[in-house]
């Protein structure tokens, strides 16, 4: 491998650096953030089926990107976004003023998490090298129980072939 993902700083949170093993020079598009507000971080690592490709996986959101050699430039890599894979969610309006039955108003003082029980958040993702596929398991906690549903993608394009309820 050509290239090295940075562990991230407690300052640095959600923050990876992609970089060469050789000379430790940042690949161009090389930092990666995902801009997620959730208890749990996201998460980076290469891409099991020896593409050199790394996943970058979030709470809502999937992105496998692809290490480029620039033509212009030896040893010198470009990060390109593969395809990105996107939670399904209802695109709720949360008001940050509420009226309780009482006629009392309560504000909340943050926004929702990216990772709201609520709402469907990734919580596994893996290859399945037989199938060539990504499969990505999915959770949502409805008001009285949780569901979780299994999706399959094609691991060259990202398009969902199949998705079962788990």
């Amino acid at each position: 491998r050509s290239s090295d993902l940075t562990p991230n700083k407690k300052k640095d949170k959600g923050t990876y650096h992609i970089c060469s093993l050789n000379n430790s020079v940042l690949a161009e598009n090389g930092m990666q953030y995902m801009n997620c507000c959730s208890l749990e971080s996201d998460w980076i690592y290469f891409h099991p089926d020896a593409s050199g490709r790394v996943i970058h996986v979030g709470p809502n959101q999937i992105n496998v990107l692809r290490l480029k050699e620039i033509q212009d430039i030896t040893h010198q890599r470009c990060v390109t976004e593969d395809f990105v894979i996107v939670a399904n969610r209802e695109d709720k309006e949360n008001s940050l003023v509420t009226v309780t039955a009482s006629g009392r108003v309560v504000k909340r003082r943050f926004k929702q998490l990216d990772d709201d029980p609520e709402q469907e958040t990734f919580k596994i993702v893996d290859y399945e090298d037989e199938l060539d596929l990504l499969t990505v398991v999915a959770v949502k906690q409805t008001e009285s129980e949780g569901r979780a549903h299994i999706g399959f993608y094609c691991n060259e394009t990202g398009a969902l072939m199949k998705s079962m309820v788990l």
